[in-house]
């Protein structure tokens, strides 16, 4: 295994990245009793652009991708959403 120390150069490179999959892993809820989860997070440059990921949180037996659209509504209601069920 490879190791980036913090002062090294490509190590500013990468943290972007890390943060942002920091970000993800601290909004996620998982199921202490089942497999079930669900996370979801904006676009840092799109912050008004929601994807979430349900895999049996909402439904029983399905994983669902869900992407929402806020710009023009400025909130969830009345949002543009694609779904994306898998059964």
């Amino acid at each position: 295994m490879m190791r980036i120390h913090k002062y090294d150069e490509r190590y500013n490179i990468i943290k972007p990245i890390l943060d942002k999959k920091l970000e993800i892993m601290k909004s996620m809820s998982i199921s202490q009793v089942d497999t079930s989860f669900y996370f979801e997070f904006t676009f840092d440059n799109q912050p008004m652009l929601v994807l979430c990921y349900d895999y049996n949180w909402s439904y029983d037996n399905t994983y669902e991708i869900c992407y929402t659209d806020m710009k023009d509504s400025k909130h969830v209601l009345d949002s543009d959403q694609i779904r994306t069920i898998y059964n």
